[in-house]
């Protein structure tokens, strides 16, 4: 690698080429076997947070501006007026309008200017998600799930979450919402919730990500090894498997 990937709560994005795309001090890509560097930023700035779209275009985050690509060259946006923000997560709406967060912010850019949208959240961002309906689900670091329709916003908590610490949350194919926690993961889909723990398969209950593949597989990081459930049976995966590190 020629350079670190920063300790944020970001992720590494596949296009539909298969080419991964790495947040780092500049913005890599990987196709084997050839690291790139595709977007070289200044030195003093970084990568936080790469994202696709409803389009397959990848986007990326540095403190003070946003790129996205077109064609073969990158389009910039500037951020805030404010400064220099770290963004930490992106999702985009119907519109393919992208939606940031940082720290307890959120912001939807419009064409031309950056909106504040939902008033301050009560504790820092952890995940954002879009459905089909065009409702934006946002998971906190210790306050739940909220979902915001525009106007009104609603909170998710205690038990059938299992635990308000959440740490991502996806949408999956037949539009249910995933939600990763510190005591495992739960499922919200047609006003009904599930839940997983290591009483159903799942290696560990503290899962950091959550990943839907092509055939409708998800995985699950975890604090201690990698589950994946394809639905009806689970199936883990540590060292002996080929990883380094738990």
């Amino acid at each position: 690698m020629p350079n670190s990937i920063p300790l944020l709560n970001n992720g590494v994005i596949s296009d539909n080429a298969g080419t991964l795309w790495l947040p780092s001090l500049d913005l890599l890509s990987y196709a084997y076997p050839n690291v790139d560097t595709v977007l070289v930023l200044p030195s003093y700035n970084v990568i936080s947070c790469v994202a696709k779209d409803n389009y397959d275009k990848i986007w990326a985050s540095s403190i003070d501006s946003l790129y996205y690509q077109n064609g073969s060259t990158w389009n910039k946006i500037l951020l805030f007026p404010e400064g220099q923000l770290l963004i930490r997560n992106m999702a985009f709406d119907t519109a393919n309008y992208p939606i940031v967060s940082f720290e307890n912010t959120l912001r939807k850019f419009n064409e031309q200017t950056w909106d504040t949208i939902g008033g301050v959240m009560p504790s820092i961002v952890s995940s954002l998600a879009v459905d089909d309906e065009d409702l934006l689900w946002i998971g906190t670091a210790s306050h739940g799930v909220y979902r915001f329709d525009g106007n009104i916003m609603e909170q998710f908590s205690g038990t059938n979450l299992l635990c308000d610490s959440v740490n991502d949350i996806i949408i999956d194919h037949q539009d249910a919402l995933w939600i990763a926690t510190d005591r495992g993961v739960a499922k919200y889909f047609n006003n009904n919730w599930t839940t997983y723990t290591t009483s159903d398969g799942l290696v560990n209950n503290k899962v950091a990500k959550i990943f839907q593949d092509n055939i409708n597989q998800y995985w699950f990081a975890t604090d201690d090894r990698i589950s994946m459930y394809n639905g009806i049976t689970w199936i883990s995966f540590n060292n002996p498997d080929g990883f380094i590190h738990h």
